[in-house]
Formats: C-alpha cells, structure tokens, sequence
C-alpha cells in the first residue's frame, strides 16, 4: 500500500542516517563513539514509537528498521530478533534476507570465537556441529536470498558466503573486489 511505501521510505532515510554516522565514527581517528551510540539509540526509540505502533503496515518495516539500527551499534543478538520479527510479519524482501544473514553470521562468529576456548574432543565437535546448524546454515540461507538486494558492494556479500562456505581464497578476492569497488566500505 502506498502507507507502507511511505513509512519504509521514512524508515529507510532514518536507518541509512544511523549507518552512516556509526560508519563516519569506525573511519575517523580513535575515539569515544558512546555518544554516538547514545545518538543512534534516540532514533531507534522514535522508530519504535512512531512506526513500531502503527499497525501491521508499520510493524514489520519498523522491526527492519530496528535490526539495522542494532546492527550499526553491533549488538547482533537484538538485531536478530528484530529481524527475525521482520521476516516472521511476512517482510521477506532481499534486503531484509541480507541483513538478517549477515547478522546470523555475526553471531555465528561469535559462537565459533568462544568455541576456542574448549578443549579439542568429542564435546567440542559436537558443539560445532550444533552451532553451524543453528548459526552458519541459516546464515547461509538468507544470504543467498539477500543477493537479489541492491547492495553496492555485492562482492562483499559473496565474500560473506565464500567464507562461511570455508572458501576462504574466493573469500579474499571477493573482499579485495568489493574494496576497489568501493574504498569506504570498511566493514
């Protein structure tokens, strides 16, 4: 509906703002990004009570809108559950996959870092069978949905996929490619 449309371009425009400062922030010399952050927050909780209340038009585009925002402040398990949310509430467009993939991989990432700490054996083998189920499978899945979005830098999402595939060689081309693409993407 042309409501709809409207909101996910005010709600677009708003989280694009959020990336962007946090992006400005991670490029420019070190120093506190608490501000920030505390910045960011403020536009998530209007997104919330704005868009968030508004009825089925708005709810699903707003939980998109709060996955993107949790994700600039790189909390990836509450982004997780907004985008979940999202997709559950039937807004299954690339983009959402995308961002919902990356964010898997996120905590995938997560899981596997405090994985290293586990003595080698059978427990520590079975807990990386369970958290590649949970984790890296889906991951996978909504990545590759995610490829149909528009993004500027589609290498970076091959990247993604090469590397949770353990393609690690493709991985780097992939991110190399995206890099002379497009020289400010450092993620």
């Amino acid at each position: 509906s042309g409501k709809q449309l409207e909101f996910t371009r005010q709600l677009t425009e708003m989280v694009e703002g959020m990336e962007w400062q946090m992006r400005v922030e991670h490029t420019t010399p070190l120093h506190d990004i608490r501000n920030a952050k505390a910045k960011i927050r403020i536009r998530m909780e209007e997104i919330e009570k704005t868009f968030l209340h508004k009825g089925k038009i708005g709810y699903a585009p707003a939980h998109y809108a709060l996955g993107r925002g949790f994700i600039a402040l790189e909390d990836f398990d509450q982004a997780r559950i907004h985008l979940q949310e999202a997709w559950k509430s039937g807004y299954t467009r690339p983009e959402v996959a995308y961002a919902l993939g990356f964010t898997i991989g996120m905590v995938y990432q997560k899981e596997l870092n405090a994985l290293t700490r586990m003595e080698e054996g059978p427990k520590k083998s079975q807990k990386l069978a369970e958290i590649q189920k949970r984790f890296r499978e889906p991951a996978l899945k909504y990545l590759r949905l995610g490829q149909k979005a528009g993004s500027s830098t589609p290498e970076y999402m091959r990247a993604l996929i090469a590397f949770y595939e353990e393609k690690y060689e493709l991985a780097l081309q992939e991110c190399d490619a995206a890099l002379v693409r497009a020289p400010w993407f450092y993620e």
